[in-house]
């Protein structure tokens, strides 16, 4: 059986959330059974439609395609780093949030675009991405 996220470890991902707060040792505690529990739901949720969309798969994945692949970007991660060995899971989850939200805002400034020129489809004659380089992080801009 699987164990479950460290008190801990909760504490810390809820900094991460911008929680300044102390929690006590007892409001962990619970909040670690509560994620477990919504774990639960959420899996036999994602199974139902997984078998739904395709009876007879042997692999739940997200039937709604609403997130970029784990795999495939772990696999890219895996090919660019340099000095260490290999890639956590959370580094994964936490680069497919910055590329989603990265895309969003590519996907909504293109969307703007095309509404100011009254067209309803987002298309470009070119779709050129230029990275600028600086000490705290790469930036990518998707000039149409």
């Amino acid at each position: 059986m699987a164990k479950p996220w460290a008190p801990s470890h909760v504490s810390e991902v809820a900094k991460g959330l911008g929680i300044d707060h102390r929690i006590s040792g007892e409001v962990k505690e619970k909040l670690v059974e509560m994620l477990h529990l919504r774990l639960k739901q959420i899996t036999r949720e994602m199974e139902e439609e997984t078998l739904l969309n395709e009876p007879g798969k042997k692999t739940l994945s997200d039937p709604n395609r609403t997130r970029l692949g784990f795999s495939r970007t772990r696999g890219l991660m895996i090919e660019e780093i340099e000095n260490v060995e290999s890639v956590s899971s959370a580094a994964v989850v936490n680069a497919n949030e910055i590329l989603e939200n990265y895309l969003k805002n590519s996907l909504l400034s293109a969307a703007e675009e095309a509404d100011n020129e009254k067209v309803g489809t987002i298309t470009v004659s070119y779709t050129h991405l230029r990275a600028h380089e600086t000490k705290a992080n790469l930036v990518c801009r998707l000039l149409l």
